[in-house]
């Protein structure tokens, strides 16, 4: 109850007596309360559920960050696989075909001094075994491009270039305006396995018959572009050329690089990945 009082006053202004109004309260306190309470249980379950938010944006953030990581290990193994074939493909099969390449020499310089006929045929064989040589050398440095740690990544890119024009019988330029020198090893690495998989994709998906290389440097950023003049990347791609662009695209993203894959106007595909120059290039 909440009481209220009003003077009663005669004609000259004069207090003559009071009026008492007894006012009943209890509904608008109640409402009021009741207003409260509920505003209090719902900043509760705010809390509560901004922390169950937060609690699942930190595991999900973990979860990227785990997924990441296998994948960087994967991708790790993965290179270390392939160096190793490298290592053995150079190490055994080169080694036969070599032995093989000498072996056929002997022979042929034998039927030459006999003078048959068939000192020609050993000819052609020896040539043939000599272009087995350069295929599986070709492959064999591909697998592992000792050239990343010994001369950098543009002389590996030429000789990348080079091994494909040999192996499949089509053009692989390079475009190095100026040296660009790329001194941590990681990133030299990931670089050269985007264009080897941006290259085996235009000869394997995009049947290129001229493939461009380019590695250059831009205002604190290093750009590499791989494009050809094959059939385009398809809109649906291959089980085997969707792995790849997930390959590229995991790469790219351990290096903190964009990637970007589209088709070219007159025809084929063009890779362009950018990544922020390191220190030590924007010296220069």
């Amino acid at each position: 109850m909440h009481s209220v009082y009003t003077p009663d006053r005669d004609g000259q202004g004069n207090v003559i007596g009071w009026f008492a109004s007894i006012i009943d309260i209890t509904r608008r306190k109640q409402a009021e309360d009741a207003l409260r309470q509920s505003k209090n249980l719902l900043e509760k379950r705010v809390r509560a559920r901004t922390a169950e938010l937060r609690a699942a944006n930190e595991e999900l953030n973990s979860e990227i960050s785990r997924a990441k990581g296998l994948e960087s290990q994967i991708l790790e193994i993965s290179d270390r696989e392939q160096e190793r074939l490298g290592q053995e493909l150079h190490d055994g099969l080169c080694q036969l075909l070599t032995a093989t390449k000498f072996k056929m020499t002997l022979l042929e310089h034998k039927l030459e001094r006999k003078s048959l006929v068939e000192a020609s045929e050993a000819r052609a064989l020896e040539a043939d075994i000599n272009h087995a040589i350069e295929q599986a050398h070709g492959l064999a440095q591909g697998l592992n491009p000792v050239k990343l740690v010994a001369k950098g990544l543009m002389s590996a890119l030429e000789e990348l270039a080079a091994n494909v024009e040999s192996a499949f019988q089509l053009r692989c330029l390079c475009n190095f305006p100026k040296p660009v020198p790329v001194r941590d090893q990681t990133m030299a690495n990931h670089l050269y396995r985007i264009a080897q998989e941006a290259i085996q994709n235009a000869v394997k998906h995009g049947k290129a018959k001229t493939i461009r290389i380019e590695l250059k440097e831009l205002a604190r950023c290093i750009e590499l572009r791989v494009e050809d003049d094959g059939v385009g990347f398809p809109r649906k791609p291959r089980r085997e050329a969707g792995m790849g662009l997930h390959n590229m695209e995991a790469r790219a993203s351990m290096i903190g690089a964009s990637l970007d894959i589209r088709p070219v106007r007159q025809g084929g595909t063009l890779v362009t990945c950018r990544l922020r120059a390191p220190a030590e290039n924007s010296k220069h």
